[in-house]
């Protein structure tokens, strides 16, 4: 069983989780659901948007990651209730989220997720 060592952050005002390089979000489901109402902020992993991706190193299917798509479908509720901000982070070069122009950037946008850019701030 692989063990995930989770950050999280507390501010005087709001909390901030980040969770690390995981393979599947399968295993998940009964954690999000005790986790996520104590949050604020999550940031995730974004280093590939959809199976489709490609990079110079492997294939998505070749790296175990959470896909974009997938990761937004599960998380869709909180972020519809408002219960809780999701920032995609570490995204692979070739991942169409890198545009803030492209189709998939704007999709993600529209359905109430964010991509960090760099210098982001965040308020605690």
């Amino acid at each position: 069983m692989n063990t995930v060592k989770l950050l999280g952050l507390e501010g005087p005002r709001k909390k901030l989780l980040f969770i690390p390089d995981i393979d599947t979000w399968d295993n998940w489901k009964d954690n999000l659901e005790k986790l996520i109402p104590n949050m604020d902020y999550l940031l995730l992993d974004a280093t590939f948007y959809s199976e489709d991706d490609t990079s110079i190193i492997a294939k998505p299917s070749e790296v175990p990651h959470p896909k974009v798509t997938k990761t937004m479908d599960l998380f869709q509720p909180f972020v519809d209730r408002g219960e809780v901000e999701v920032i995609f982070i570490h995204c692979n070069h070739n991942n169409p989220l890198v545009d803030p122009d492209s189709k998939e950037n704007k999709e993600v946008q529209r359905r109430g997720f964010k991509v960090a850019i760099e210098g982001m701030e965040l308020e605690f």
